[in-house]
């Protein structure tokens, strides 16, 4: 259930927002499920991340999951078996799930409004929302980042472009969390 009051738009919107999701970088575990939408359907995946470099995605109803442990990666298909690999680490996994405060280190061309507090699933949250605009002046992308007002991590991010949606939501922040490949 969302509450929200709004708030005038201030010069200081966009900074106190990147100070906010820069916290993220300090984050030792959390879990994110990821829905996105599009004209040709839905898909989801479900991370799991422990710092500072193990991640377990799962591709949606697909039964692919992926492992990543420092610089071995371990894949199992629909069939359930278990295939160890080396990855490159400019290939890792690991570099976007950690890269989700990227949205917020250049605000060049970009509008950013907090939109006031809201309770998002019984958490106190700071709403942020960017707008990047194209150069012949429409609103090309928005992005909307619910920050949690105690403990300052991420706490749904919502990204539209067009007929594309885009969300996230984070959970079990700094939890005790397990990554292996099983």
């Amino acid at each position: 259930m969302l509450c929200a009051v709004a708030l005038p738009a201030r010069a200081d919107d966009g900074r106190a927002m990147v100070a906010d999701a820069h916290r993220f970088a300090r984050a030792r575990s959390f879990k994110m499920h990821v829905v996105e939408q599009s004209p040709l359907g839905t898909s989801f995946k479900d991370i799991v991340y422990v710092a500072p470099d193990k991640v377990r995605v799962a591709l949606g109803d697909t039964g692919l999951v992926v492992v990543v442990i420092g610089s071995d990666v371990w894949l199992r298909g629909a069939d359930a078996k278990w295939t160890k690999a080396k990855l490159p680490p400019d290939e890792s996994p690991l570099t976007t799930v950690r890269d989700t405060t990227a949205f917020a280190d250049d605000l060049s061309g970009k509008t950013v409004k907090a939109l006031g507090s809201q309770r998002l699933d019984g958490v106190a949250t700071h709403l942020y929302q960017i707008d990047v605009t194209a150069k012949t002046g429409y609103s090309v992308k928005t992005t909307r980042v619910w920050i949690g007002t105690a403990d300052g991590f991420a706490h749904k991010i919502e990204e539209r472009n067009g007929p594309y949606v885009a969300t996230t939501t984070y959970s079990d922040w700094n939890a005790p969390l397990s990554v292996t490949p099983q």
